[in-house]
C-alpha cells in the first residue's frame, strides 16, 4: 500500500502541461518495478488460499487479453513481415531479453511467434496463460474452462511450419496469418467470457446483495 500511495501521489504532482518525454519515461520505469514489486509480494507474501487463486486468475484473464489483442493487431498489418515491427512486438511483449538469450539472433518471424504463442517456459506467452489458467480453474472447481480448454488444444495444434512454408508467397503468408488471428480473437472472446462467469458463479450474490441494501 505504502508503493501505491506513493505512486498515486507522484502521478498528482506531474503537471501534463509541462510533461516532458523524459521525465514521463521516468515515472512510467518507477511504476513498472513497483507493480513488479507487488506482484512478488502476492506471489511469495500472500496465503494462497482461495482470495489468492482469484487474484491469480484475474492476472492470467487479464494478461491472456493483452497478450492477444497485441498478436491480433500485429498479425493483421504487414509489420510483422519488417525487423522493426518484429522488434516492437517482443518489447510490447515484454520478450525481448527471452527471444535474444533463446536464438541470439535478429527477430525473425518464426521463433517470434513460437516465443508468443506456444513457448512453454515463457510466461509471457499465449499457450503458457492457458496452461496456467487450467490449473487455477481446476483448483477452484470451476465449470467455465471447456471452451478455452478446446480453443487450448487449437492452439496446441499449431504448425508454424505452414506459415514458414508460406512467407515465400506474400498472398498466403496474408491469408496464414489473418487465419492464426481470428484463433486468438476466438481465444480473448472466450477469456471476457470466462471472466463473466466466474463472476456470476462467485461473485453475483455480492451484487444482488448491494442492490437490496440499497433499496432498503
Amino acid at each position: 500500500w505504502i508503493a501505491i500511495v506513493e505512486l498515486e501521489q507522484e502521478a498528482r504532482d506531474l503537471r501534463p502541461e509541462d510533461l516532458e518525454p523524459g521525465t514521463a519515461l521516468g515515472f512510467l520505469d518507477r511504476l513498472l518495478m513497483s507493480l513488479s514489486a507487488l506482484a512478488g509480494f502476492a506471489h511469495d507474501d500472500m496465503t494462497q488460499d482461495q482470495s489468492w487463486r482469484f487474484l491469480m486468475l484475474g492476472r492470467r484473464i487479464e494478461r491472456l487479453q493483452c497478450l492477444c489483442s497485441l498478436l491480433i493487431n500485429a498479425l493483421r498489418t504487414a509489420g510483422l513481415q519488417e525487423q522493426a515491427g518484429l522488434d516492437c512486438l517482443l518489447e510490447l511483449a515484454d520478450s525481448r531479453i527471452t527471444y535474444r538469450s533463446r536464438y541470439l539472433s535478429q527477430a525473425q518471424l518464426i521463433p517470434v511467434l513460437d516465443l508468443l504463442l506456444l513457448d512453454p517456459g515463457n510466461p509471457h506467452a499465449v499457450g503458457f496463460q492457458l496452461r496456467q489458467l487450467k490449473l487455477t480453474l481446476a483448483d477452484l472447481r470451476s465449470h467455465d474452462r471447456a471452451e478455452l480448454d478446446r480453443l487450448g488444444a487449437q492452439l496446441d495444434t499449431l504448425d508454424l511450419g505452414v506459415i514458414e512454408s508460406d512467407m515465400a508467397h506474400p498472398q498466403r503468408l496474408v491469408k496464414s496469418l489473418l487465419t492464426l488471428s481470428h484463433l486468438l480473437q476466438d481465444i480473448n472472446q472466450a477469456a471476457f467470457r470466462l471472466a463473466d462467469g466466474i463472476s456470476l458463479q462467485y461473485f453475483a450474490h455480492v451484487e444482488r446483495l448491494s442492490q437490496s441494501l440499497a433499496s432498503s
